[in-house]
C-alpha cells in the first residue's frame, strides 16, 4: 500500500509541473509570405488563408515542450497582386490536384523560453519533404507569438520554377518563406 501511495505521489508532483495549453491561429494578427527572386525583379506572395493550431507542453521552468502541432495553407489564396504570376503560382503548385500545402509535426527538436525547433513533413504539389524548421518565440498574456523563416527549393518538391513572357521571366528555384503567427489560448 506504501509503494502504491509513493507513485501517486510522485505522479501528482510530476504531473501537476507541467501543464499543456493549445494555441490557435489568430489570423489578423498574423502573417505569412513568400519572397522569391526573378530573371527581372524580387517578389513577395502573401498567404491568404492558413491555419496553425500548437499544443504546448510548460514546464514550471523556462522550458516548453511541443505536443502537437498543425499547419494548413489554401494554395488559391496565394496573392502577389499581379493576376498573371498568381495564375502561375497556382499552376506550378498544381492547386487543381493539391489544393493546400500542409506540415505534419514529427518531432520537437529544442524549445526555450524564446526559440522553437522542429522538424516534419512538409507536403505540397503532391510531393512531400522532410524539413526542419526553426522559430523565435515570444510569450505574453494574450498567447504567443512564433515567427521566423525557411528557404525552400522549388525543385525539392518537384516544382518546376514558373516563366513568364515566353520565357523571358525565370523565378528563381529558391525561395523564402516568412511567418509570423500569432496564437492565443483555446
Amino acid at each position: 500500500m506504501k509503494i502504491i501511495a509513493a507513485i501517486l505521489l510522485f505522479l501528482g508532483v510530476h504531473i501537476s509541473g507541467f501543464s499543456q495549453v493549445t494555441y490557435i491561429l489568430n489570423p489578423d494578427s498574423s502573417s505569412l509570405k513568400i519572397h522569391g527572386t526573378s530573371s527581372v525583379h524580387d517578389w513577395t506572395s502573401n498567404v491568404e488563408q492558413f491555419d496553425v493550431e500548437i499544443t504546448l507542453s510548460e514546464a514550471e521552468s523556462a522550458n516548453i515542450n511541443i505536443e502537437t502541432l498543425t499547419f494548413e495553407a489554401t494554395v488559391k489564396s496565394i496573392k502577389s497582386g499581379k493576376r498573371i504570376m498568381d495564375r502561375k503560382t497556382r499552376g506550378a503548385l498544381k492547386e487543381g490536384d493539391y489544393p493546400t500545402i500542409q506540415f505534419v509535426f514529427q518531432e520537437f527538436l529544442t524549445g526555450t523560453e524564446d526559440s522553437v525547433e522542429v522538424t516534419g513533413t512538409l507536403s505540397m504539389a503532391g510531393a512531400t519533404q522532410e524539413v526542419s524548421i526553426y522559430g523565435q518565440l515570444m510569450k505574453s498574456q494574450e498567447g504567443i507569438i512564433i515567427s521566423g523563416t525557411k528557404a525552400l527549393l522549388m525543385s525539392d518538391f518537384d516544382i518546376s520554377p514558373p516563366r513568364a513572357m515566353a520565357g523571358t521571366l525565370k523565378t528563381g528555384n529558391q525561395v523564402e518563406v516568412e511567418f509570423a503567427f500569432f496564437l492565443t489560448k483555446k
